[in-house]
């Protein structure tokens, strides 16, 4: 039985940020710790487009997985190779480009596009398998474009470095306790986590557009996509991603909710 979930990523090693390989790590340590405990190593795979690292910076030799597996793959883009589709494109980082790669690399039926340090929980996972295979009859699930919100993990939690163990607990005994931004905004980093398409309908749409526009290649492909596919919120199937960013857009966000809800210590 072929694979039914690809989880395209993009990435670079180029100090972006501090904490960079630790959120990446954690990402996919977590993703494959709940893909394993729910035996659907395979049904998914996860897919790193590394685009441009230094080659002795590259991810493949940085990240360090907790569980031998073949669910989690990288492939390496080299900065001379990245740099001549990267013209125009901020930092010589063509977004576009590499999750095209990854799209064009997955061997599954669905594709889902998202951010470096976005994870599923393990009801997630087992919400979103179920949702693929059509157990919640939904009417032509195959050609519906799916967009999945994001859940901000507890910047106060985050900042104390917990286990793998201590933050499934944390999200499958204290769901309340984390904010979901409205799917209402179209950038991902404003509030939607995730866009899953069947593959098809990824080769249909010609995948991101390579060319810079100055619009969030998220935005861009959203509005693109919604013209040609029905939109449907996976939050009412129970199905959402969570985020480790700790940028200082969403630390000020989460204080100022944590003023309105008390979070449970």
């Amino acid at each position: 039985m072929g694979k039914i979930l690809t989880l395209v990523y993009t990435a670079r090693n180029d100090d972006y940020s501090p904490d960079f390989i630790q959120r990446l790590e954690t990402t996919l340590n977590l993703n494959v710790e709940n893909i394993l405990n729910l035996k659907l190593q395979n049904q998914i795979e996860i897919i790193i487009i590394d685009w441009g690292s230094e080659f002795k910076k590259r991810l493949s030799k940085k990240i360090f997985l907790n569980k031998k597996n073949k669910i989690v793959n990288i492939h390496y883009v080299s900065p001379k190779v990245s740099k001549n589709y990267s013209n125009k494109w901020p930092n010589f980082f063509n977004e576009s480009a590499a999750y095209n790669l990854g799209i064009k690399k997955a061997k599954s039926k669905f594709v889902l596009y998202t951010q470096h340090d976005s994870f599923f929980s393990k009801s997630g996972f087992y919400n979103l398998i179920s949702l693929l295979n059509n157990k919640y009859e939904v009417k032509n699930f195959e050609e519906n474009l799916y967009y999945i919100p994001t859940k901000f993990l507890n910047i106060n939690f985050y900042k104390k470095s917990p286990s793998l163990d201590s933050i499934n607990y944390h999200i499958e005994k204290h769901d309340h306790t984390f904010h979901k931004i409205k799917p209402s905004s179209f950038n991902v980093t404003s509030g939607q986590g995730a866009i899953l398409l069947s593959k098809k309908n990824w080769i249909k749409l010609s995948g991101f557009r390579e060319k810079w526009n100055r619009f969030s290649i998220d935005t861009d492909l959203f509005f693109r996509s919604s013209r040609l596919f029905k939109k449907v919120n996976t939050l009412y199937f129970g199905i959402n991603v969570y985020t480790l960013s700790r940028s200082n857009l969403k630390e000020k966000l989460t204080k100022r909710i944590e003023k309105i809800i008390k979070y449970p210590r």
